[in-house]
């Protein structure tokens, strides 16, 4: 059996940054854009994972005022 040489092409494809409802090729953007999409994307990234370390922080502020209220309720009955 004879492979096509179309079965090893592997596509160098760019990827398509979409931004305002508009596509645009990573390849075609100057110095300047590639540069500020990086940064926008490990901003996203930081904004991503603070959002889910405030989720822990939330939930273990509520436990502890939890807890605290319980401490109150045991200190009344001593």
């Amino acid at each position: 059996m004879q492979k096509n040489s179309e079965d090893n092409k592997i596509e160098n494809t760019s990827p398509i940054i979409n931004f305002e409802d508009k596509d645009y090729n990573l390849a075609d953007l100057s110095p300047t854009s590639k540069y500020l999409t990086s940064q926008i994307a490990d901003l996203q990234a930081k904004e991503n994972k603070l959002k889910f370390e405030l989720d822990q922080v939330l939930v273990a502020k509520q436990v502890m005022l939890e807890k605290f209220k319980e401490s109150l309720k045991d200190e009344k009955l001593n």
